[in-house]
């Protein structure tokens, strides 16, 4: 069975609770897609805090998926590809950024359009305080009606 994408912002939050909020998704892989791993204001959330509370479950994907323009489109087809093997084996992957409104990040504008075109699949958001899913619905449907 195939896993799910979700995606998270961390913006006004904290390491724990995004930590639990992966726990209660039952989310394998924390997938970072910030092309620059480091924050000024949120310092759990820099590469090396990330990868000593989570391990081999979190991977950085920057370089690849990450919003900057100076990611080419080539190179971010390629770390899609390698996504969707893992969502095929059965991951449930999390897609993660800074910026907690999706509406407004690379993940909804980009990634899940993307994931979508590419391999008919959704992406999920979550509230980064609650864990619900946002609406309870795709986060492309409000783009997809032109409400950014």
């Amino acid at each position: 069975m195939e896993g799910k994408i979700y995606s998270i912002g961390y913006q006004n939050s904290n390491i724990e609770t995004i930590a639990r909020i992966l726990e209660r998704h039952q989310i394998d892989l924390l997938i970072d897609v910030r092309t620059h791993p480091f924050s000024k204001y949120y310092e759990d959330f820099n590469l090396p805090l990330l990868k000593k509370r989570f391990g081999k479950s979190h991977l950085w994907y920057g370089k690849s998926l990450g919003g900057k323009e100076e990611v080419k489109q080539l190179i971010r087809v390629g770390g899609l590809n390698s996504l969707m093997e893992k969502v095929r084996e059965g991951k449930t992957i999390c897609l993660m950024c800074m910026e907690a409104d999706p509406g407004i990040c690379h993940r909804k504008t980009l990634l899940a359009r993307m994931f979508r075109e590419m391999f008919s699949k959704k992406v999920w958001h979550l509230d980064n305080k609650t864990g619900e899913v946002v609406n309870k619905k795709p986060v492309l449907e409000d783009f997809d009606r032109g409400q950014i």
